[in-house]
This record gives structure tokens, C-alpha cells and sequence, in this order.
């Protein structure tokens, strides 16, 4: 009975964590488990944008208070490539590599100037959160997590006002969308017969806002500050266990079992903090830093569509289930520099640390420390059109795991991470056309 009840349990809980957490990417402040891929101008300069980028209509999302630096109507579309390679080694000397994981995340970001450049609108599709990792189905990790992934999207729309010379304000809407959440395991049926298969998959929606601040006291220097609101999320799916032994499908009422489930997650509120300094027209240096309220969500509590007293029993065993993540506080340091009135040459460095403490570490997350150095560049290919490029090399900081699990339950031992992301994005910007007299 525990077999089942306990994997059905963690499955689910590693499932919601990774909702609200992936580990694909440092970010300008997503702590250990943020997943912010944004532009490859953004991703090029270390993830900054935060209080300089303006010339990034991805500051819709990193700072929409930054919107009426941008004049006339700017158009961004984009997409980054992601590579994961995890590996695990086991405190017993055994290595299971995961399964080499790509994907491609997509961006894109419109801005308009109203009102002599006192007004701006605009509108940004990103992908603040996800996740996608695979560990083998024969490996040492298999009754924990094989396969998982979240594909979402973040709706931004926004408006800025220039209050004066020096300040602006900006407000965006945040419509999350999880359209596809799943993740599998492999189940070890106690009566020796072949491993059954588990399997959890939802969606859900959920809004949120965040405010920016764009403070320009001089030329050279800039200020921005952003607050994300705290968001819950409401995910409706369904659990399945397929392959079952005559023993749990005694219990479970057959060899296959489904029935609803749903819970309630949040995405953390969070504060970003940045500083921009010019010392000279060609050159940019930025620092961002941000706190991200984790330790908000301690807990998770699924419900189940489930009526038989012993099914129920089972599916509910140890729920709810503590997760104790802990706030956190990340850096990054980038830079941009004017080669010419049609190149730029960026980079920039940054560090995250990890938010799950070692009793909650979940394999499906991998949520380690990590560094990330990027490099991009920028080529205006006309007085319209511009086009950035940019790599990145995040590299996680090896993690040693020792839980109280034991047998085929236990992830104890040493896990590692080293992440790719090719990054572009291709910009077209219109300026504002001039007012004629009659």
C-alpha cells in the first residue's frame, strides 16, 4: 500500500514544484529554480535589463517603467535553443546520465510611444517558468522521476507613463498559461511482476502583475526597481498508474487506474533591484539583483476524485507534503559596448543559488547553484531592422544529496548540470512619425 500511495504522492508533489521552478537557465533573480528566457539581447548581456536595456522591447517583461525610453513602435520576435545535460552519481559508485534534453523557447515583445514619448503600450509573450528533463527508465532514478516537463507561456500586456524627465511608471498584467504539465515514473510492484508506469498531466491559468520604476537622474546613471505579485495557480489534471501487479491491482481496482487530481501552487512574488552606469556614449555596465519569496509556498496539498475510503487512503498518504524552499537572492553583472553605428559586442556573469533544502531535494528538479556566462552580439542590419545573437554556458554547482529515503526510493549521491542556450532575435523598429501642419 505505502508503495503506491508514496510514489503517487512524491509524483505529484515533484510535479507541482516544478510548475512554479525549472532549473534550465539563471536568470536576472528567478533564485535556484527560475526559468526567465527572455530576449538574446537580455541573454547576451547576462540577463540584466532590469534599469538600462533601452533599446530591448523585452523591457515589457524586465521592466515595463523602462517602455517610454523606446520611440515609436518596436517589434521583437525570438527564440533560444536549450540544451541540458544532468548528470547523477549515486553514494554506491553508480551513474546514470540524463537523457540529453533540448528545447526551444520562444519570445516576443511589441511597444508603441503615445503621446509625444510620454505614453507607452506595449505587449511581451515569455516564458518566465518551465522545465523539460528526462532521467533514464532503467536507471537508478527511475522510481522517483524518468520523464517531466512544463510548457507555459507568461501574457504581459502594460502601459508606462513618464512622469517627469527623470521618472517613469510602468504596470503590466501577467496571464499565465500552463498548457501542458506531465511527468512519469516507473512503479516497483511489490509481487516481483514487471515495473508499472505513473503518470500525471494538467493545465492551469492564473493572473498576476508586476510593477516597474525607472528612475534617470542623469546621463550616465539609471535606477529600476520591479515587484512581481504573488500568483496561485490552479492545476487540474488527472493521475494515472498503468502496469500494476496483482498486488496493487487488488488495491487500486485493476492493472490500470485514472482519476482526477488538482491542487493550488503559487509563483513567488518577487523584487528586482537594478543600477546602469555609462561612463562614456559607447559603453553600458549593468548590475541587477533580486529577491524571490520561495519560502511562500511551505506546502502542497492535492485532492483527488477519489470515494473508495482504502483508494483514497493510499493516494493521500503523507499529504500534504512540507517543502520548506527557502528565499533567496541572486546576481548578475553585465555589460554592452557600441562598436560601431552597426555593431555591439555584449557579456555578462551571474550567480544563483539553489532554494530546496536537501530534505526536499526532488530529481525531477535538479535545483542546484549555478554560474552562467553570456556572450551576444548585435548587428543593425538597416535604419529598421536589427538582429542579436547571443550564447550562454550556465554551469551548475555540484550538489551532494543525503535524504533519509532507502532502497529503491532513495536519490542520495552527487548531482550536476551543464546547460547551452543559443539564443536570437530579430527586431524591427518603426520611428514615430512626425506631426504635420495643415
Amino acid at each position: 500500500m505505502f508503495m503506491c500511495g508514496g510514489i503517487t504522492r512524491r509524483f505529484f508533489v515533484s510535479l507541482c514544484v516544478t510548475v512554479v521552478a525549472s532549473t534550465q537557465v539563471w536568470a536576472i533573480g528567478a533564485a535556484a529554480i527560475g526559468d526567465e528566457i527572455l530576449s538574446a539581447r537580455s541573454i547576451g548581456q547576462g540577463q540584466t535589463g532590469v534599469a538600462g536595456q533601452s533599446e530591448d522591447p523585452a523591457v515589457v517583461y524586465l521592466n515595463p517603467g523602462a517602455m517610454t525610453a523606446l520611440p515609436g513602435t518596436q517589434l521583437s520576435l525570438g527564440m533560444t535553443g536549450v540544451d541540458l545535460n544532468p548528470t547523477y552519481r549515486s553514494d554506491a559508485g553508480v551513474e546514470s546520465k540524463g537523457i540529453n534534453t533540448v528545447g526551444v523557447v520562444p519570445n516576443l515583445a511589441v511597444t508603441q510611444s503615445l503621446f509625444d514619448e510620454r505614453f507607452s503600450v506595449g505587449l511581451a509573450v515569455e516564458v518566465p517558468y518551465g522545465f523539460k528533463t528526462h532521467w533514464p527508465s532503467d536507471g537508478p532514478l527511475r522510481y522517483t522521476a524518468t520523464d517531466a516537463n512544463l510548457y507555459m507561456v507568461d501574457v504581459s500586456p502594460a502601459l508606462a507613463y513618464r512622469l517627469t524627465s527623470q521618472l517613469s511608471l510602468g504596470l503590466a498584467g501577467d496571464f499565465f498559461d500552463v498548457y501542458d504539465v506531465q511527468q512519469a515514473h516507473q512503479i516497483a510492484n511489490p509481487d516481483g511482476a514487471p515495473d508499472g508506469t505513473g503518470r500525471i498531466s494538467g493545465q492551469g491559468t492564473g493572473w498576476g502583475m508586476h510593477v516597474g520604476l525607472m528612475v534617470t537622474p542623469t546621463a550616465q546613471h539609471s535606477f529600476g526597481l520591479v515587484y512581481h505579485d504573488k500568483v496561485k495557480l490552479t492545476i487540474k489534471g488527472s493521475a494515472e498508474l498503468s502496469g500494476l501487479g496483482p498486488t496493487l491491482a487488488t488495491l487500486m481496482g485493476g492493472t490500470h487506474y485514472q482519476t482526477a487530481a488538482y491542487t493550488a501552487i503559487f509563483i513567488p512574488q518577487n523584487v528586482q533591484l537594478g543600477y546602469a552606469y555609462r561612463p562614456t556614449a559607447q559603453w553600458l555596465i549593468e548590475v541587477n539583483t533580486a529577491w524571490y519569496d520561495w519560502d511562500s509556498g511551505r506546502d502542497l496539498n492535492v485532492r483527488y476524485a477519489e470515494s473508495d475510503p482504502t483508494r483514497a487512503a493510499i493516494l493521500n498518504s503523507g499529504n500534504p507534503t512540507v517543502l520548506d524552499r527557502r528565499s533567496a537572492w541572486s546576481a548578475v553583472l553585465g555589460a554592452n559596448y557600441v562598436f560601431s553605428p552597426r555593431w555591439q559586442w555584449r557579456g555578462g556573469f551571474g550567480y544563483l543559488p539553489h532554494a530546496t533544502p536537501e530534505a526536499r531535494f526532488l530529481p525531477a528538479v535538479n535545483d542546484l547553484s549555478r554560474y552562467g556566462l553570456g556572450l551576444g552580439v548585435g548587428w543593425k542590419i538597416n535604419s529598421l531592422l536589427t538582429l542579436d545573437m547571443a550564447y550562454s554556458l550556465v554551469v551548475a554547482r555540484e550538489r551532494h544529496i543525503t535524504t533519509d529515503a532507502t532502497g529503491i526510493n532513495s536519490i542520495d549521491g552527487t548531482y550536476n548540470n551543464l546547460i547551452h542556450l543559443l539564443s536570437a532575435n530579430i527586431t524591427l523598429r518603426l520611428p514615430r512619425l512626425s506631426h504635420r501642419s495643415s
